[in-house]
């Protein structure tokens, strides 16, 4: 007879729903906590995800979940003390368990992509929009069984060097003529209307103007500067299963224009929201940026 260890109790169930109560042989309630964790997951999965806010309830929810499942094991241990080791109580369950908590996740994106993915921005080329520093949350499911749309901010593993994740706005679809005259864009002939709105910051003595661009059905705005240095560029036409894309920053990016196109299977998911900024310049948050939602 060994004695029980609540707090062993509790971190397993915490970890795992319904590991703790394997722990104190409660198979019952171990084995209820398994479709109830797994409800939660797909609900918070499917109707909790479009703002930081849902988002934020979802992590919440699942906080409360593991909690209350961890002070019942905590207590249930503590009642019971003294424990005599069942099959259920055998190292190698915990063993097969931290395989499914740990192992199957990896082998689950195999199958269907994961659905929160948090990417840092490194680089201006997505400014206005995305300023360095942006820390954000992509929507893995974006893109499975669905149809990339002009004009969505993606997260795509870079065509000539696959460990690099670049962001960029998707230009062009599969079978687009792609053009640029004097900064602005063209797709298969059609000018895509750009509005000056105001002066940008001077980068490199480049004087740099905003514009409000209207790409397909979006509106977004873009960065251009006033005295191009890449004015134009193509026509190209993108091959079929491909796309084009070029960063907001249109003359401080390296985008579609400098190595060609990124194939479907490339494509990771859709930006969706800020979830936290820090301005390394100032050294301080950016507040104003907290759960912005992603144009």
């Amino acid at each position: 007879m060994k004695q029980r260890k609540p707090w062993l109790a509790a971190l397993l169930s915490f970890l795992c729903p319904g590991l703790g109560q394997l722990y104190n042989g409660n198979m019952k309630l171990a084995l209820s906590a398994l479709p109830v964790g797994a409800l939660l997951t797909l609900f918070t999965s499917f109707y909790l995800f479009d703002t930081l806010n849902k988002l934020l309830t979802a992590l919440a929810l699942g906080f409360v979940f593991d909690t209350i499942y961890a002070v019942q094991a905590y207590r249930e241990a503590k009642r019971l003390g003294s424990i005599e080791r069942g099959r259920y109580q055998s190292w190698w369950v915990y063993i097969a368990f931290a395989v499914v908590l740990y192992g199957l996740p990896d082998a689950y994106g195999l199958l269907l992509p994961e659905r929160f993915l948090s990417f840092q921005i490194p680089s201006e080329s997505m400014v206005p929009n995305l300023l360095i520093g942006d820390r954000l949350v992509a929507d893995g499911w974006a893109y499975w069984k669905k149809e990339p749309v002009r004009g969505d901010v993606v997260v795509f593993k870079f065509p000539r060097d696959e460990s690099i994740v670049y962001v960029k706005r998707l230009v062009g679809l599969p079978g687009d003529k792609v053009e640029l005259k004097e900064g602005v864009l063209f797709i298969n002939d059609k000018e895509m209307p750009q509005t000056k709105l105001g002066a940008g910051e001077k980068r490199d003595g480049f004087e740099m103007v905003k514009y409000e661009e209207l790409l397909g059905e979006k509106r977004h705005v873009l960065q251009r500067a006033e005295y191009s240095p890449f004015p134009s560029f193509g026509p190209t036409t993108v091959p079929s299963g491909e796309y084009f894309m070029m960063g907001d920053n249109r003359d401080r990016s390296s985008d579609g224009r400098a190595w060609g196109f990124v194939r479907r299977d490339q494509l990771l998911g859709r930006m969706t929201f800020v979830y936290f900024s820090w301005d390394s310049a100032k050294g301080w948050l950016r507040n104003d940026r907290f759960g912005l939602k992603v144009n």
